[in-house]
């Protein structure tokens, strides 16, 4: 099964909803023959007519390599990721476990019973170096 794998969702500085891909297998480029792109920026981008899905190869971070669509864009009323990358190569996409948080060392020991006891004073706290 072909997969498309979230590595950065709600991406900023694209014309439309941006999520970037991890594919596998790697889409290959008719642009460029020989080379594939196993990152792709994915978005949707909508104005006065048809949306638009576009499909670019893209760095891990989600900037674009080139703006040359790679198959999988197309133009429709109801344009998604999900379409665009099965159109693309039949690419399903999963969205991976999140990692689980560090744990945390405790800051304090939790206070024994014993220690809540309140404080004792001084028989004379004005003079309390005499009561030692």
């Amino acid at each position: 099964m072909a997969t498309a794998t979230v590595m950065i969702e709600n991406l900023g500085g694209y014309a439309g909803e941006a999520n970037t891909y991890r594919l596998d297998p790697p889409l290959p480029d008719p642009n460029r023959p020989g080379e594939s792109a196993d990152v792709v920026t994915v978005w949707v981008q909508r104005g006065y007519g048809p949306a638009e899905a576009i499909v670019v190869a893209a760095h891990p971070n989600g900037a674009a390599l080139r703006m040359n669509r790679l198959p999988g864009s197309y133009v429709r009323e109801d344009v998604t990721h999900s379409g665009a990358l099965w159109l693309a190569g039949g690419y399903e996409i999963v969205v991976p476990e999140p990692e689980p948080e560090p744990e945390v060392a405790a800051i304090a020991a939790e206070p024994e019973p014993d220690d809540l006891a309140a404080p004792t004073l001084a028989a004379d706290p004005i003079n309390w170096e005499k009561d030692k």
